[in-house]
């Protein structure tokens, strides 16, 4: 097996009488880019180092198929057509693709909006709240389904507005830009709780403060005050 020519190095030979790591220093110019014309229009492109062409240099797909490349018949032609200046497209084109918007009104605070993208909410602020709504709701019906409770579309939103965003289980307003995670903040409460045998529909759910209805549980009763009065004597 033949060796590199360098002395006191026993690598194998890779050309030039050289091993790889020897080729490569004496030769360290060989992979960077290289500036010549086009075989068939003579416009100058970069080329780099390595692999042959076997019709020559290109600089674009009009070029490439003039010169022969894949199976077309212009190949003979193209070995003895003689360089062209390059032609320039002046036609003019988009920048970019047409846009479509969209309209209609925010399914959080009913604004109207326009927007370039498919979506329901005027700001990202009402999309994060939209989202929070969709997954508490998601939460209910998951929790409905495990009971093989009744189920049928819930809009939080809708079930706010229509108790006027006030506590059902207290009588107080309903703050709508507290924390998510505080006690003031909306939730939806069950009438007669899923555990208990109730449904998960706009009729058996009512607005309440996120503390409310953590302190009623699954209880029967609300407390409002000191005094207990039945779920079923409040409507």
């Amino acid at each position: 097996m033949r060796t590199c020519t360098i002395p006191n190095c026993g690598k194998p030979h890779r050309a030039r009488g050289l091993c790889g790591t020897h080729y490569g220093q004496q030769n360290p110019n060989r992979h960077k880019p290289k500036q010549s014309p086009c075989a068939w229009c003579g416009t100058m492109v970069t080329r780099w180092g390595g692999g042959g062409r076997k019709y020559g240099a290109s600089c674009s797909a009009a070029c490439r198929r003039y010169l022969g490349y894949g199976n077309t018949p212009s190949a003979s032609r193209a070995l003895v057509h003689t360089p062209r200046e390059a032609r320039r497209d002046t036609r003019p084109r988009p920048d970019r693709k047409p846009r479509w918007f969209v309209s209609g009104v925010c399914r959080i605070c009913a604004t109207p909006f326009v927007s370039i993208h498919s979506q329901v909410t005027c700001s990202p602020e009402c999309q994060a709240q939209s989202q929070a709504d969709t997954r508490r709701d998601h939460k209910h019906r998951y929790r409905a389904r495990k009971r093989s409770a009744y189920l049928k579309p819930v809009s939080p939103l809708a079930i706010y507005r229509r108790d006027g965003w006030a506590c059902r289980l207290c009588g107080d307003p309903i703050d709508q830009g507290v924390d998510p995670q505080a006690d003031l903040a909306p939730s939806l409460d069950h009438i007669i709780p899923l555990a208990n045998g109730g449904t998960h529909e706009p009729g058996n759910v009512w607005a309440a403060h996120r503390g409310c209805n953590a302190r009623r549980s699954n209880r029967p009763f609300v407390l409002v005050g000191r005094a207990k009065r039945q779920v079923a004597t409040l409507f």
